[in-house]
Parts: structure tokens; C-alpha cells; sequence
């Protein structure tokens, strides 16, 4: 079987009854079709186990993130590799399971909702070459709500130009995949995340091209686009997303996907689809795989309640609660951290 990026299991090094040979067979067997293997992982190993999942860990439920990666992959050779993962797992003990499952969410789930959108960014910057292409490309509005840069609007007028009716709102940049990899090189000495492992995961589940990792790729058009402040942050830590399947065959539109239903955009709408601009000038529009991971990435995290635990904990950071006696591992004192650093400023 081909692949963009064949499974290691050196993405799961605490298991270590894993073997290559073991993994790698049901991998390549192409007589087994990927839907077989995921539904069989979901009726014979997450249905029946569901009870043992959810107790494993208080703060989300581990039966919904296995089944959500299985359901939300962005790529079949992501939804194979999970499925395989669990089923030579499973000839181990529902233990095993368990195990790979929180290795999964511990090097890169969490991580991910934890930096999103832990960058300080300024709305007034002048001079950032990225920020100036993405504001060309979207004509100085908002990915999502259609608002008007409020900053460049300013500038207009101190050249007794008009600038365009509506709403205007300071805008920023935002990353559609978090930098996060290149963040955990820079993390490995100082926390608990391995930064291979971390990659090798990123890799097998999405079926994304290596190349595309690169930090020249990360930070240019292609991977961010132009938002209000409000939307940064809803796009950023996950609560919203772009959703392909709305408009499947009209090329670069998507209907803004809400993980919850009291989320709306700052705009007041719980509705709304998007047209992203394309070739604006030469430069690149949002890449749409980066897009189909960042809404894979949303579903998953929401439905087995990831992300209102990070969100729980970051109200506790921000109301003075001692995080860190309240929650079980390495990455809550990561994020309160990261936390005091970011309310300090």
C-alpha cells in the first residue's frame, strides 16, 4: 500500500510491546479494506470497551476521541492508521488501548488546543510581509464576517481616501494549522512532549505531505488567513471551523462550522458561509487540505470534550485557581504557564 507517510510505531514509543512487523502487516494488507478495519474498531474494540475508555481518564472520554479520529480523520490513510493501531493493540489488552489512546491525546491533542492561540498578536502591525499579502488577498476583510480591517481604514483616511461602508474591526493573522511542530522542537527540553513523536502522529493521522510541515509553508498564505480578533480566537482554539461538505463541488467556499451552539461570530450570526479569495494578485489562497485538518481537528477535540477541559482549566488559571494540584498531568502546569505569561501582558 502506498502512502504519503507510512505509521511508524515509534509514534506510540510507550508501548512497547508494539512491533514494527505486528503493525506494519495489517497496514500494508491490502485485502482488508480501511472502512472494515474502522468498523470493526468501533464495534468490536470502542463499543464493547466504552465503559473501561470513559474511566480511564475523568477529564474527557477516551471511547469519543478514538471514535472521533476514526470518524473525523482527513485522510483514509489516517482513519487506517488509527484502526490498525487499535487493533494490534487490542490483541495486547484493553490496557494497551487505553495507553495509546492517552498517547495520542497527550502528544498531540492537547498540545494543539493548549498553543493555537497562544501568540500575542498585534492588530496595528505594519510591516509583517505575511500579514500584507493575506490583507491583499482578502481585500483587508475578515475570512469570516466580511468586516473591514479597522487599522487599514485609519490609514485610508490619513490619505483622505475613502474607506468602504459596513462594520470595521482590527484584524489579524491567523494560523490555520498552529506552528505547532516546530513549537515542540523548540518545547522538547523544557516539557514532556516528544517533538518526533509528536510529528509522527501529525503525520499518520492526517496523510499530510512532510514537505507541507515545512516553516516556510506554515507561515505563508496558504496557511492563514485575515480575521477579526473575535474570530482569531473561535478559529484559533478550535470553535470554529470551515466545512467543505457544505459546498463540496464550488471551488474555495465553505460554510463556518460551530462546535457549539451557543458559539456565534462577532458579528451576531450563527450562519454564514465563506468564500475564500483565490489568486488575488498572484498570491496563494488558503491550501484546502490545511483547512480539511483544521476541521478535523475541531470535531475531534469537541466531541470528546478536549477542548471544554483546556477551556475549563484556562478559566481556573484565569480566576487564580492552583491548576496544577487539580489536574493529573505535566500539561496542566504547561498551561498555566503559558497562561500567566499571556494575562501578565
Amino acid at each position: 500500500m502506498s502512502s504519503q507517510c507510512t505509521p511508524s510505531v515509534d509514534s506510540i514509543p510507550s508501548v512497547s510491546i508494539f512491533t514494527s512487523a505486528e503493525f506494519l502487516s495489517m497496514y500494508n494488507n491490502d485485502s482488508i479494506s480501511t472502512d472494515a478495519l474502522s468498523d470493526k474498531a468501533l464495534i468490536d474494540i470502542i463499543k464493547p470497551n466504552g465503559d473501561f475508555l470513559r474511566a480511564a481518564d475523568p477529564r474527557y472520554h477516551l471511547d469519543d476521541f478514538l471514535s472521533a479520529l476514526l470518524t473525523y480523520a482527513p485522510h483514509q490513510l489516517g482513519k487506517r492508521y488509527v484502526a490498525v493501531a487499535l487493533h494490534t493493540a487490542y490483541d495486547k489488552g484493553i490496557a494497551v488501548v487505553i495507553d495509546v489512546a492517552k498517547l495520542w491525546m497527550d502528544h498531540l491533542f492537547l498540545p494543539l488546543l493548549v498553543i493555537a492561540n497562544e501568540t500575542t498578536k498585534d492588530p496595528y502591525l505594519e510591516g509583517d510581509i505575511l500579514r500584507e499579502k493575506v490583507s491583499i488577498r482578502q481585500q483587508y476583510r475578515c475570512a469570516f464576517t466580511q468586516a473591514f480591517d479597522a487599522a487599514h481604514a485609519g490609514l485610508l483616511r490619513q490619505r483622505r481616501l475613502c474607506a468602504p461602508d459596513g462594520a470595521k474591526r482590527l484584524m489579524v493573522v491567523t494560523h490555520i494549522i498552529p506552528p505547532v511542530l516546530s513549537y515542540a522542537d523548540k518545547a522538547a527540553t523544557s516539557s514532556e512532549i516528544d517533538p518526533t513523536c509528536m510529528r509522527e502522529i501529525f503525520l499518520s493521522w492526517t496523510g499530510i505531505n512532510p514537505d507541507k510541515l515545512a516553516e516556510s509553508r506554515m507561515n505563508s498564505p496558504a496557511n492563514t488567513v485575515l480575521a477579526t480578533i473575535g474570530e482569531d480566537v473561535l478559529f484559533g482554539e478550535f470553535g470554529i471551523y470551515l466545512d467543505k461538505a457544505a459546498h463540496p463541488n464550488v471551488p474555495n467556499k465553505y460554510r463556518v462550522g460551530f462546535t457549539k451552539y451557543t458559539i456565534m461570530l462577532s458579528d451576531g450570526t450563527r450562519s454564514a458561509d465563506v468564500e475564500l479569495r483565490t489568486g488575488e494578485k498572484g498570491i496563494e489562497s488558503p491550501d484546502p487540505e490545511f483547512l480539511a485538518i483544521h476541521a478535523a481537528i475541531a470535531q475531534v477535540v469537541d466531541f470528546c470534550g478536549a477542548a471544554a477541559y483546556v477551556q475549563s482549566v484556562k478559566w481556573d488559571a484565569e480566576s487564580g485557581v492552583d491548576i496544577s494540584q487539580n489536574s493529573p498531568m505535566d500539561f496542566s502546569t504547561m498551561l498555566h504557564s503559558r497562561l500567566a505569561v499571556l494575562c501578565s501582558q
